[in-house]
C-alpha cells in the first residue's frame, strides 16, 4: 500500500516514478525520508561516520558514551544472499551516488537482516552462530567515542563531506548553511 500511496503523491512533483520497478522506487524515496522495508549502506566509512555524528543527541536521553556504524562485507555476504544487496540505477537519485549508496533487502519472512544473515550464514554451515568471531566477517559493529561530535564534522566537512555534497538539492544546501550558522554562531560567542 505505502509503493501505491507514495506513486501517486509523487504525481506533478518532477519525476515520474510510475514505469520503475518497485525497489527503485523504494530507494528513491527513502532518499526523501519515505519510510520502506529497506536499508540504506554506503560504501564509503567516512559517509558512515558523517552520518552517526551529523543529529545532535536528544536532551531527553542519557547521554551516549559511543557512535556506532555498521559494516558488512558485501562479497562474502553476496555468495550466501546473492538478492541481499540492491544497486538502483534509476539517475534521478543524485543523493544515492553523492552518499555512495546502496541497499539491503530483508527476505521475505525474516525479522530483520541481522536474523536474515545468521539464519542464512548457519542453514549452509559457513558459521556457527555461537561463535561471535566467525559472524563477524561477516557483519560488525564499530564504536566511535561520542567526545568530539562537532570536531568529527568539521573534520568531515575539510573532506568535502557535508549536507551540501551528501544532499545536492534545496534541502542540502539549507542544512549546509544552517550547520555553518551555528558554528558562526558558536565561535562568537566564544570570542
Amino acid at each position: 500500500r505505502m509503493h501505491g500511496k507514495f506513486l501517486l503523491a509523487m504525481r506533478g512533483r518532477g519525476f515520474d516514478l510510475s514505469k520503475e520497478e518497485q525497489n527503485e522506487v523504494w530507494a528513491f524515496g527513502q532518499h526523501y525520508g519515505l519510510a520502506t522495508p529497506m536499508l540504506d549502506w554506503t560504501e564509503s566509512p567516512f559517509v558512515a561516520l558523517f552520518f552517526a555524528f551529523v543529529k545532535e543527541d536528544s536532551g531527553f536521553e542519557k547521554p551516549n558514551p559511543s557512535r556506532a556504524i555498521y559494516f558488512l562485507d558485501r562479497s562474502l555476504l553476496e555468495g550466501v544472499l546473492p538478492d541481499l544487496f540492491f544497486e538502483p540505477s534509476l539517475g534521478e537519485n543524485s543523493r544515492l551516488v553523492n552518499q555512495a549508496g546502496l541497499f539491503s533487502v530483508t527476505p521475505d519472512g525474516n525479522d530483520n537482516l541481522v536474523t536474515a544473515i545468521i539464519n542464512s550464514l548457519t542453514d549452509i554451515g559457513s558459521i556457527n552462530p555461537d561463535d561471535p568471531n566467525e559472524l563477524a566477517r561477516y557483519i560488525g559493529k564499530v564504536h566511535i567515542p561520542n567526545d568530539d561530535r562537532e570536531g568529527c564534522l568539521h573534520m568531515m566537512q575539510q573532506m568535502n563531506i557535508h549536507h551540501a555534497n551528501l544532499f545536492p538539492d534545496p534541502s542540502g544546501a539549507s542544512d549546509y548553511c544552517n550547520s555553518w550558522l551555528a558554528r558562526l554562531v558558536e565561535e562568537h560567542q566564544l570570542e
